[in-house]
């Protein structure tokens, strides 16, 4: 049984269901062993500094797993966090991590299969708090400006997609919107997509994560990602 292993953030925590469920639905239940090791709040950086041994057991699960796949979720709570204080260099960050992160799990096992996804187009005009934390951090509350600074992530994992032949890239941005890898910068993603709770910012209802996971999906199945072999 091939192991897909989710590291990341809260993101990756609530992708669990979702992606269980999009196995279930492409056959491939009982053939994928999904692990959960995601640890919500958590950075690219904690990771790429193997804080609470936490890089170490997943390099050790894809040192077991003769075929395996690692789900990537990070960046996010990077970008929340810096850009305050670092503007645009948080991204330089971001990939610098990341590139840490994808060298160590290569060298681990160099057919190791990377899925850099995680995160969509969001919405903070869903609440007047949401509309104050984007002021705070981003310094505005305007979809054309939020926007493209979380597609700046994206940007890095197309980057990293270029240069290794392990890593595979889902640009799912704009799934909720209807026009996955087409985003519209300019607009917010559907309320219905996004909890009641005013104060969630960040996270989708799981109305939303299974629409964002059925486009993952159809990005990697094409290019043979998530498979079984017959053999």
């Amino acid at each position: 049984m091939r192991t897909l292993t989710i590291m990341g953030d809260s993101w990756g925590t609530l992708l669990l269901d979702s992606i269980k469920d999009e196995l279930a639905e492409r056959g491939l239940a009982g053939r994928v062993l999904v692990l959960q090791t995601s640890i919500p709040g958590s950075t690219a950086d904690f990771w790429a500094n193997n804080e609470w041994g936490s890089l170490d057991l997943v390099k050790q699960i894809v040192a077991l797993d003769p075929n395996p796949i690692v789900y990537i979720s990070l960046g996010g709570n990077d970008l929340v966090g810096q850009y305050a204080t670092l503007g645009d260099a948080v991204f330089t960050e971001i990939e610098a991590d990341l590139r840490f992160i994808v060298d160590e799990l290569v060298t681990t096992r160099p057919n190791v299969v990377i899925i850099l996804a995680g995160y969509d187009v969001l919405n903070f005009d869903k609440s007047a708090f949401c509309l104050l934390f984007s002021d705070l951090v981003f310094g505005s509350t305007l979809p054309e400006v939020v926007n493209p600074l979380f597609l700046e992530i994206g940007d890095v994992q197309a980057t990293l997609d270029a240069d290794y032949s392990q890593v595979v890239y889902a640009n799912a941005w704009g799934a909720l919107q209807g026009t996955p890898g087409l985003p519209d910068t300019a607009s917010w993603s559907p309320d219905r997509f996004f909890p009641d709770d005013d104060l969630d910012c960040l996270h989708l209802n799981d109305q939303g994560y299974s629409v964002y996971t059925n486009a993952v999906f159809d990005i990697l199945l094409p290019r043979q990602v998530v498979r079984v072999s017959d053999e």
